[in-house]
């Protein structure tokens, strides 16, 4: 072995002592998907430093939520794809107090960058096989490079600016098993591609699924309960999961939510 190669053999080496606390903690990405009337909508509007939350509407179902908090809502209805990309551009790049980034809903903007894959190449929909650049399943491709743009957009929030990202999608029902005591429906992430649905299924360290628990009573009544929130449950096809120490479900308000997660995540006395 000739001596230049003995000294570039010594940069296949690191001093591991200088990795030690060089790991910094950041917020969590969290994504929330629950049947409807479950509150996901309302589930941040309602915590008590909502001046911290910035809301991205992109389903144009906040009217309810902006009569509630008049001038304490900070969000807007974003309905195309510059736009919202100009957004996270400018909380990356612009001074601001958010703490919290709530895009309501995944399903929705799966749609936005539909339609901008569909504008770009002049495609019918991203399945046109009748569009060279989409065609043969090329599409579901190209969206997934526009998401995956997105997610790292996201994920530098997150870690360079230290923004806790909330994403909210609708639940749909996956299958029906029949039980002895009735059919219980099991729920999924609603998206139209089944990458779209892969890929918000990885992303996040919190999965979390809201319903309204139904509880029958002593005459045989069914009556809807206060909506819970998830981190395990036997009734969602994808997973409610979490990377954390979290219980088995809780109220299903933010401010309970956050409580939980900090409370899950503080130090331990003799850690």
């Amino acid at each position: 072995m000739t001596e230049q190669k003995k000294i570039d053999r010594t940069r296949d080496f690191i001093d591991l002592a200088s990795l030690k606390g060089t790991g910094s903690i950041t917020p969590p990405k969290i994504m929330i998907y629950g049947t409807p009337g479950s509150g996901k909508s309302t589930f941040a509007a309602r915590a008590k430093n909502v001046d911290k939350i910035l809301f991205l509407d992109l389903e144009n179902g906040h009217s309810a939520i902006k009569k509630e908090l008049g001038s304490r809502y900070n969000g807007a209805h974003i309905s195309d794809f510059g736009t919202f990309h100009s957004v996270l551009n400018s909380l990356q790049a612009r001074p601001h107090d958010y703490r919290f980034l709530v895009i309501d809903t995944v399903d929705w903007l799966e749609t936005i960058v539909h339609n901008e894959v569909c504008r770009k190449y002049g495609a019918r929909s991203i399945y046109d096989g009748s569009n060279q650049m989409t065609n043969y399943n090329k599409g579901p491709g190209l969206a997934k490079k526009e998401l995956d743009d997105i997610l790292a957009k996201l994920d530098l929030l997150i870690t360079s600016r230290g923004i806790c990202v909330i994403l909210l999608a609708h639940a749909q029902i996956s299958k029906s098993e029949s039980l002895e005591d009735g059919i219980e429906k099991i729920y999924s992430i609603k998206t139209m591609d089944r990458l779209t649905s892969k890929l918000f299924t990885e992303w996040p360290d919190i999965i979390a699924f809201a319903k309204r628990p139904i509880v029958t009573d002593a005459m045989g009544k069914k009556n809807e309960q206060d909506p819970l929130l998830f981190f395990k449950s036997p009734i969602a096809a994808v997973k409610a999961r979490t990377l954390h120490a979290l219980p088995e479900s809780i109220p299903f308000t933010f401010d309970e939510f956050w409580k939980t997660y900090n409370e899950a995540n503080s130090p331990k006395e003799g850690n």
